[in-house]
């Protein structure tokens, strides 16, 4: 793509809503936010200090994780629309997937896998992201997490 609903498209895994009805796309530094069923769309209020380079939304839409082209981690709260917590996952991250519990998040740097746990959404801490396993057991780089 070169040019996704209007906006233009460099980067990054494009993400469908639970209902179907929204889609999320890297724009640049922001999240781009289309709503399929009214036509509009919208830009997240938050914003990375790169290009976004991939990014995950868990399954109750809670929290979202975005990685910029430095390796910047910022976890959001989707429904508030607030960044919870930035984190250096280093250059290289090209891939980051939110558990179904939201308890962990699972972050790719080529052929390693870090896996860190999320920031309670109710309750503010400071660094309450830490990395909990690397697992570095992959001849090759790693394509896909589940």
């Amino acid at each position: 793509f070169l040019n996704l609903c209007g906006a233009v498209y460099n980067q990054g895994n494009l993400i469908f809503t639970s209902s179907g009805k929204e889609l999320l796309s890297p724009v640049g530094n922001r999240v781009g936010r289309y709503d399929l069923v009214k036509s509009v769309n919208k830009a997240s209020p938050f914003e990375c200090l790169k290009d976004i380079r991939c990014m995950d939304l868990s399954i109750n839409e809670g929290l979202m994780v975005v990685v910029d082209d430095d390796g910047r981690g910022v976890f959001i709260n989707w429904e508030a629309e607030v960044a919870l917590e930035v984190i250096n996952f280093k250059a290289g991250t090209s891939m980051v997937k939110i558990s179904n519990n939201e308890r962990y998040v699972a972050v790719v740097n080529g052929r390693e896998v870090q896996v860190w746990s999320t920031p309670p959404n109710k309750v503010l801490q400071y660094r309450s992201v830490h990395l909990l396993k690397k697992i570095q057991v992959c001849s090759g780089d790693v394509t896909s997490v589940k």
